[in-house]
């Protein structure tokens, strides 16, 4: 009797000596183990847990309302996005050959093999170069490295011009940001706004298209 209530005893002091930080990292792990364990027979649930990198409705339904002007146009030409912005534009892009499907993506992950990097694809091993993902997405591959990431916002232009205070810029407030610059007057509109709205729309692209969560 006496060590049981040693032992109870000892484990209750255990608990109490748990900082918040632990218990944080213990509850993560207890969902992190329950979100993996397998559901076979469970298609409903099985679905619910599919997370999608790629919003392509999204950017499509910006782009195709977007009442742009030459000059924006011309601006767009010069960046990598062109060829799918094009095809946007000219309604290449039917929505719902867009719309998000979980079994066939499934599949092609299922497909892909992670000892060669490479996708099974009619029987055979096919690999996924650059030149694909440029013919895929409709992108240009370039070989400039993204500039400095550490800068404060006082220190970039663009964000102190536009009053950026956010930390993390969502994609409801850039088409806020694209739709309040176009809302503007036209004998008001300056060149800087022009470059804004690209700025803008390049970077809902990259948003929506690979790193939407």
């Amino acid at each position: 009797m006496v060590s049981q209530a040693s032992q109870s005893l000892s484990q209750t002091r255990g608990k109490k000596r748990q900082s918040p930080k632990q218990k944080n990292i213990a509850k993560k792990r207890q969902r992190l183990t329950q979100e993996s364990e397998p559901e076979p027979d469970s298609p409903t649930q099985t679905q619910k847990q599919c997370t999608f990198r790629s919003n392509v409705i999204g950017m499509l339904g910006l782009l195709s309302k977007l009442n742009l002007n030459n000059a924006h146009l011309e601006l767009l030409k010069q960046t990598p996005f062109w060829m799918l912005i094009d095809a946007i534009k000219k309604g290449k892009l039917a929505e719902k050959a867009c719309m998000k499907h979980d079994k066939p993506i499934l599949s092609i992950i299922e497909n892909y093999d992670t000892n060669d990097s490479k996708f099974l694809i009619g029987g055979k091993k096919v690999a996924i170069t650059r030149n694909d993902i440029k013919l895929i997405f409709g992108i240009a591959c370039g070989n400039k490295p993204i500039g400095d990431l550490n800068k404060k916002k006082s220190d970039v232009a663009f964000a102190t011009r536009r009053g950026i205070q956010e930390a993390r810029i969502g994609s409801k407030k850039i088409k806020d940001m694209i739709n309040e610059i176009l809302q503007k007057k036209e004998e008001s509109i300056t060149d800087e706004d022009i470059r804004d709205v690209v700025h803008l729309i390049c970077m809902f692209i990259c948003l929506t298209l690979f790193f939407s969560t």
